[in-house]
């Protein structure tokens, strides 16, 4: 038996992948049709191994990225340090103090800031009282009064 090209143990995972109208059309051809797994390899010219994912997975396949090092990670320490003397700085002015070595824009600086500024909390009282205990009253100037017309008794 000839292995797919696409399970080869040497490909990129995007190689290997299914695309999300495949797992949609695999899914549908299995579930909806009745076809077996064998017809659908055929029809469709996919591994059985990878049609056995598709047919036990939640969702379609995704492409995930390895993280990559920013240009600012060797900085970090600098900036915390920076932060911790003045900790209303803005963005902008920690880029400045360290452009001599960052060559990046304020961009990944700010998005830093936000994942190491802690948010602030918000503060709130929930009050609660029974009815006739409290009372409110508008201290408004009032219009001058209305003249009443004199009654006819």
């Amino acid at each position: 038996m000839v292995p797919h090209p696409l399970d080869e143990p040497g490909k990129e995972d995007a190689e290997r992948m299914i695309s999300v109208e495949q797992w949609a059309e695999i899914r549908r051809l299995h579930r909806v049709e009745g076809l077996s797994m064998r017809a659908i390899a055929r029809r469709l010219g996919v591994a059985r191994e990878a049609m056995k994912r598709a047919l036990v997975s939640e969702g379609p396949a995704r492409y995930r990225r390895k993280p990559m090092p920013s240009k600012l990670d060797p900085h970090k320490g600098r900036i915390a340090g920076l932060l911790e003397e003045f900790p209303r700085l803005s963005g902008v002015r920690i880029q400045i103090i360290i452009e001599e070595c960052f060559e990046g824009s304020v961009s990944p600086v700010r998005v830093y800031l936000r994942e190491v500024r802690p948010r602030p909390v918000e503060a709130y009282q929930r009050t609660e009282y029974w009815p006739g205990a409290i009372g409110q009253v508008d201290w408004a100037r009032m219009p001058d009064t209305i003249p009443r017309e004199p009654s006819s008794s």
